[in-house]
């Protein structure tokens, strides 16, 4: 439960890198592809 917990800090944190995470397929100027 405690990684869970971290996982939602992160997204708050960073919430555009944790997207690009869980779908890097997203052009982005974050990950280059745009």
């Amino acid at each position: 439960m405690e990684e869970e917990n971290e996982e939602d800090e992160k997204f708050e944190i960073h919430p555009n890198k944790d997207v690009i995470k869980r779908a890097p397929s997203i052009p982005t100027q974050d990950n280059g592809l745009v």
